[in-house]
């Protein structure tokens, strides 16, 4: 093809040699709206590769530990040896670079065609106009040329994936000639499209959101500016808008400058290595420059938008602080008035006045914030609250005595709760329940909350603790265990306040109150409290976490929006108002959700605190591990630290759902439980409206105004400015009436926020709410044991509850009923509890509305509307994505794949239900092709537990349960204790893990899979699976370290002894745990080599079905989504056909040795024995190919077509034959490559040793009792003496030294010699271990009963 040095090719091989790459091109691009094609058609190539191609099987590398393998060598990645090689665009002299002639150029337009294609996944469609190819091409570069990480990261990988040398040197010239041409190009007039591009590049870097999103919305929003700015001459406002702008721009910019460094060498550093021209530090310099200039403009322009928003917002708080003042100067009369007349020495009140000042303010938040901003010496404290906060409260308290007719020793707690559930002593004698209104007058008196009422129940507690601690003191035993009793009621007591919504604390926080007051928290037990939640912490702590979060968020949020419009619809109400987009709004416009934020906080400290705390998905608590002492806590709070993204995110939704919620549940009450506005509220909403419609300059004005009116006048002007009569929630927030909000409203806002964000905590007493909190407690106080099982119950939970309440029709049954005594109470039986709402609607409709409730009803209508909608959109999708992917794959590009599951969050049953639909409609259900549907019962277990949303991995153990009834009974043994404690260690190592992505973006080394396979310690097995998620560290082997060895010891000592015998001082540290030991002197390799040689890896692990394993696409595992490799044609028949892998191969846990070997002999592309390559040769053979063929006639005569939404589903024909066909002769292989593998490992006699493997899957197959029999044996053996006074069997080493015995397994590399030692009895030596063996099944055989005459004897 090359005529001289030049590179000079004629039109006629230019011509040539683009249709021939058009041709190969079009024949793998196919649209995944037509109809599949023929397995031949797929299938050419790889004949082609494969037909009479030699092949040498490949010499045994076992791996054990006594002897690991080699580490395998890597070239450096993408480079090209030869240099970079030019086609004739790379000729053209700079001025003659243009677009004009690029798109005219056959060379170039053969390489766009091939990189847009298999680098950007880019359709024949889509390239079919030179036009579409050079827009397709310059967008590239030019998110290129703003180093979007995205953009870089991709192109490492498509450089990286090809493993065949010569197809990674095509690629890599394909794309130096391309970049070749970019940098050459003069350019062009600045166009749209152009400015689309180079602004989407910057606005979609990853470092561009973070920097430019923590500087504009990351702070608590600065209402003291926007403050001043509001109702400021326009010169004012513009001084502001620049301060703002300055501000964050500059912190945007700060962000951003490690950033653009790292994207700038990166560039460079790819350009450096296909182009072959030298770095280029200027270049460096300038790029970054004006990256950090993008990220300045985009901070500041952010900034102006979000003052303009804040300052508007701030108008909000502003009414609220201000009324807030005047319902607290109304309080404190009340409450002054109160102690006037029943004097500040009433005993009773100076008990409770105690009980408050003597409580603990670090342990609520309430007390904290005060604690926070009390400065040392100040007045207006009493303890840690202010004067005139603490009066009230006690006040209140001593007010709510007299309504519950408290006993003389009676807590108001105790009492609060029996006038609940008990009722009220009467006049009359009766008892009467007391009514919540009662309560509710008492602090809106006194302008209290119930969370600040919370501190009397807290304050009981701690009262209740002291006289505990003061018994134990005193050796008062008896009234000591009266104390503890007393302690655990009012605690049982407490919680059910908590649960009917009487205080909006944890329950934690109470017990906490009580430990703290005792001092018996236990130390090992928070130790390893604070460690579990240091590795819950440590699970989460990944970006891609937050990003599938906010992924899943931005996606409920849009349901949330069609939920609302239908529900609106369905009870005859507007569809387009205003609070059915009100999520929308504000997960865009945060601005107005940050300030209520705020105030939700200021009015309600301890729901405040609690909803909006630190790592909220993980843990339950508020303090969580702030006074957590020693290396646990330090870890503790790393795990927490770690987790700051998932916190501001988690925040930033919570606010938008909150406020939402709020809004929408005020606006639905019903009109006899609306809050009406009383008269002074309604001056101070008329006072607001007039300076706002700016009538009057100033609230004084206004209220002056407004106190001369008449009455009459009154009412004029407040039907004149639209004053309604009934709050809205606006209206609530500014006549600061927060707290007199109903309480069920509130609740059920709460509720609904935590249930959007997975982290409610079931209330009421139905089984399934019971078993809930159980778990959750579970979870939290027995560390490790829940949380190996279950990470992250609560989450568990809320989400399959999200998916039940979307089911069509499936949802109107509510389970959370069955077993609940307080609807047994109000006459619903067993049948009706589940069908509560439908019962409810049809009382409604019957009594035409005098009893019964129809909301429940409709909006559980509405959400199984809305799942019926799910539900089509998914069955659309999983038409989209082909016949060659499962139900969890996301077709992306020509022929990736992503892993769809960590995605699709509540989605995944609709997902899977979809697949179910889709597989019925093609014919490849297991019905249809002869298998079982076991692997759907793992399906659906993934799919309804959603662990692998929010984690960013599967729910470990739940997977590796379900495997052990899939694949292979025999995983129960001691392996799987092994790989499950490996796991906790991994666990503990994920922090670690975006570390390795990034390194492995453009280190190929990083990217390999190690093997993990043989492993026959624990020790061994342990790290390998800990530290699987770890990077790479040049120099140390971790595995080759590790050697084998049984009785947990440490070893030191200070001499060594060489070969001759020598002894010299050389210290030695060994340390052996459970049947491994590292030998620390194995844990560093050559150095020296490692500084001059390219970087060395461990050897891969192997995927019989694609060979060996690495990750696949570094880049998308950062960002959230998991990019695989394109499907080899064995893979896509078993993914049309729908075969699950363990129908395939089942793993042979108890015989890890051999499964190594196999498994190298099935995925290693140079062995003869590659499974991929002779099923490949198999599915184009006659032999599978006529069950095509008799399938077509078939649907010849009876043809089928289903059609979805305008998809076609390609109906498959003969599957039960094809499957069947598939399943025998890849059995077939893997049998030839097992039974290979074992006669190579059946004589492997590991050095020294007097056994072979063989002897070892003997000894591990071996039952309980044969072991314990084998021990007796050698026991009683070894102790008998002969007549001659010599030793029956005596144990020698190698040498023929005399050795203590101990054991059969722990003797293992010694031999057994019968009798006085002698050269006959040395030469019918026999290993200890094959000796025991043989002795127990001839032991067995002895007593197996015998058939004489054809009876059993």
């Amino acid at each position: 093809m090359l005529e001289n040095d030049n590179i000079k090719l004629d039109e006629k091989t230019k011509n040539e040699t683009l249709q021939s790459l058009r041709n190969i091109l079009s024949e793998e691009e196919k649209d995944n709206t037509n109809e599949s094609p023929t397995l031949k058609e797929q299938t050419d190539s790889l004949l082609e590769k494969n037909n009479e191609v030699e092949v040498n099987l490949p010499e045994s590398k076992l791996f054990i530990p006594v002897n690991p393998l080699p580490r395998k060598k890597i070239e450096e990645p993408y480079k090209t040896p030869e240099g970079l090689e030019k086609l004739s665009y790379n000729l053209l002299s700079k001025k003659d670079v243009t677009k004009k002639n690029l798109i005219n150029n056959a060379d170039w337009e053969a390489d766009a065609i091939y990189f847009l294609k298999m680098r950007g996944g880019y359709t024949d469609k889509e390239l079919d106009t030179k036009e579409k190819i050079w827009n397709a091409y310059a967008e590239h570069f030019r998110y290129y040329d703003v180093a979007n990480e995205i953009t870089l990261g991709y192109d490492y990988d498509y450089l990286l994936e090809e493993k065949d040398p010569e197809a990674r040197k095509f690629r890599t010239n394909v794309y130096g000639r391309l970049l070749d041409s970019w940098e050459k190009f003069a350019g062009e007039d600045m166009s749209l499209r152009k400015a689309q591009d180079y602004f989407g590049g910057v606005a979609t870097s990853p470092s561009t959101i973070i920097s430019v999103g923590a500087a504009t919305f990351a702070r608590r929003p600065d209402l003291a500016l926007t403050s001043k700015f509001a109702g400021k001459p326009i010169k004012k406002k513009i001084t502001t808008y620049l301060k703002q702008f300055l501000k964050k721009g500059a912190l945007a910019a700060t962000y951003e400058a490690p950033f653009a460094v790292a994207q700038s060498v990166g560039k460079e550093d790819i350009r450096e290595k296909i182009i072959k021209e030298d770095f280029r530090p200027s270049v460096v310099a300038i790029e970054t420059g004006l990256q950090i200039g993008g990220s300045f403009l985009l901070g500041g322009g952010g900034s102006v938008i979000e003052t303009r928003a804040l300052a508007k917002a701030n108008k909000l708080n502003e009414k609220y602080t201000n009324a807030k003042l005047k319902l607290s100067q109304n309080a404190k009369i009340k409450t002054d008035e109160y102690l006037k007349k029943f004097g500040i020495n009433n005993p009773k009140y100076k008990r409770i006045s105690k009980q408050l000042e003597a409580l603990n303010p670090e342990q609520t938040s309430l007390g904290r914030e005060y604690r926070k901003n009390l400065k040392p010496g100040q007045d207006g404290f009493i303890g840690s609250l202010p004067v005139d906060f603490h009066k009230s409260l006690a006040v209140a308290a001593l007010k709510m005595t007299d309504l519950l007719k408290l006993g003389p020793k009676e807590r108001i707690t105790t009492g609060l709760h029996r006038a609940l559930t008990e009722g009220v002593l009467q006049e009359d004698g009766t008892y009467k329940l007391l009514e919540v209104d009662s309560i509710q007058k008492i602090l809106q008196d006194h302008n209290l909350s119930l969370d600040e009422f919370g501190l009397i129940f807290l304050s009981d507690v701690s009262d209740a603790a002291k006289t505990l601690q003061s018994y134990s003191q005193l050796g008062k035993i008896y009234k000591a265990k009266d104390a503890e009793r007393g302690i655990d009621a009012l605690n049982t007591q407490l919680n059910g306040l908590i649960n009917d919504g009487y205080a909006s604390f944890p329950q934690d926080v109470a017990l906490e109150v009580a430990q703290n007051t005792k001092k018996s928290a236990k130390y090992v037990k928070n130790f390893f409290m604070n460690l579990d939640r240091a590795k819950l912490g440590f699970m989460t702590s990944q970006p891609s976490t937050t990003i599938r979060n906010n992924i899943n968020s931005v996606f409920r949020v849009g349901v949330d929006l069609v939920n609302r419009s239908i529900n609106e619809v369905l009870h005859g109400r507007n569809p387009f108002k205003a609070d059915t987009g009100a999520f929308v709004k504000y997960m865009f416009r945060p601005a107005e959700a940050r300030v209520f934020r705020e105030i939700y906080k200021d009015a309600f400290p301890e729901s405040g605190a609690m909803l909006f705390r630190e790592m909220a998905d993980v843990t339950n608590t508020v303090s969580g591990d702030t006074n957590a002492k020693g290396i646990s806590g330090v870890l503790s709070r790393l795990g927490t630290k770690l987790n700051t993204l998932n916190t501001v995110s988690d925040n930033y939704i919570k606010q938008g759902a909150l406020i939402t919620f709020l809004r929408r549940n005020i606006s639905e009450l019903p009109k006899d439980k609306k809050l009406k506005i009383i008269d002074i509220d309604k001056e101070t909403l008329l006072a607001q409206k007039l300076v706002d419609t700016k009538q009057y300059p100033n609230t004084e004005a206004a209220e002056a105004f407004i106190e001369s009116l008449s009455p009459n006048g009154f009412k004029d002007a407040l039907k004149a400015n639209k004053i309604p009569e009934f709050h809205d929630f606006f209206t609530i927030l500014s006549t600061g009436r927060l707290k007199e909000i109903p309480k069920d409203v509130i609740d059920r806002s709460v509720q609904e926020t935590y249930e959007f964000v997975y982290q409610a905590n079931f209330k009421g007493d139905g089984y399934l709410q019971k078993f809930s909190r159980l778990t959750n407690k579970a979870h939290k106080e027995v560390p490790f044991v829940i949380s190996s099982f279950l990470p992250f119950p609560r989450y568990t939970a809320n989400h399959l509850k999200t998916v039940h309440e979307y089911m069509p029709l499936l949802n109107l049954l509510n389970f959370g009923n069955m077993g609940s005594k307080k609807l047994d109470k109000e006459g619903y039986g067993f049948i009706a509890k589940p069908i509560k709402t439908t019962v409810d609607a049809a009382t409604y409709l019957k009594t035409l509305g005098k009893t019964g409730d129809m909301k429940p009803f409709m909006k559980d209508m509405a959400k199984g509307m809305t799942g019926t909608l799910l539900l089509l959109g998914c069955l659309e999708w999983r038409y989209r994505q082909g016949n060659t992917n499962h139900w969890w794959e996301i077709q992306a590009g020509a022929d990736k794949v992503i892993d769809g599951r960590p995605i699709y969050g509540a989605l995944a049953p609709y997902m899977l239900a979809s697949d179910l639909i889709y597989r019925y409609h093609t014919n490849t259900l297991p019905g249809d092709t002869g298998l079982s549907y076991a692997q759907y019962s793992k399906d659906a277990a993934q799919a309804l537990v959603g662990v692998t949303l929010r984690r960013g991995m599967g729910l470990m153990f739940l997977d590796d349960f379900i495997q052990l009834f899939t694949e292979n009974d025999e995983r129960m043994n001691r392996n799987m204790v092994y790989e499950f404690f490996g796991n906790v260690g991994q666990q503990f190592m994920i922090p670690a893990q975006p570390v390795k992505y990034m390194l492995s973006i453009e280190d190929e080394g990083q990217r390999i899979i190690p093997n993990q396979d043989g492993k026959v310690n624990f020790l061994d097995l342990f790290l390998s699976r800990a530290l699987r998620g770890t990077p790479d560290i040049k120099g140390v082997d971790v595995s080759g370290a590790v050697e084998e060895k049984v009785l947990p010891s440490v070893n030191f000592s200070l001499e060594k002894t060489d070969a001759d015998g020598n002894k010299s001082f050389s210290p030695n540290f060994e340390y052996e745990a459970g049947s491994g030991k590292i030998r620390w002197e194995r844990l560093w390799t050559n150095s020296e080599n490692d500084i001059t040689s390219s970087f060395e890896i461990q050897e891969p692990a192997i995927d019989i079905f694609k060979g060996p394993l690495e990750v696949d696409s570094p880049i998308s595992r950062l960002i959230g989504t998991s990019k695989r490799k394109a499907k080899n044609l064995f893979e896509k028949e078993i993914a049309i056909l729908n075969i699950p892998r363990y129908e395939i191969y089942r793993t042979d846990y108890q015989n890890p040795e051999i499964e190594t070997e196999a498994k190298r002999l099935l995925g290693s592309p140079d062995s003869e024995y590659n499974l991929e390559t002779r099923i490949g040769k198999f599915l184009i053979s006659s032999d599978y190919t006529k069950f095509l063929k008799r399938g077509e006639e078939t649907v010849t005569k009876s043809p089928l077509s289903i059609i979805n939404l305008g998809v076609t589903a390609p109906v498959q024909v003969s599957p039960a034959q094809r499957t069947r066909a598939i399943i025998t002769k890849a059995k077939q292989y893997i049998a030839e490559a097992k039974s290979l593998a074992e006669s190579r490992l059946e004589k492997f006699v590991p050095k020294g040793m007097p056994y072979n493997l063989t002897t070892l899957k003997k000894w591990q197959k071996l039952t309980d009792f044969k072991t314990v029999l084998a021990n007796e044996l050698y026991s009683q053996q070894r102790n008998t003496v002969q007549k001659d006074g010599s030793k029956a069997v005596t144990v020698y080493d190698i040498d023929k030294n005399i050795i203590t015995p101990t054991n059969v397994w722990n003797d293992r590399e010694y031999f057994i010699v019968k009798g006085p030692l002698t050269e006959e009895s040395w030469n019918k030596r026999n290993g200890v271990l094959e000796e025991y063996i043989e002795q127990v099944e001839n032991f067995s055989k002895q007593f197996k009963s015998k058939q004489v005459g054809g009876k059993r004897k």
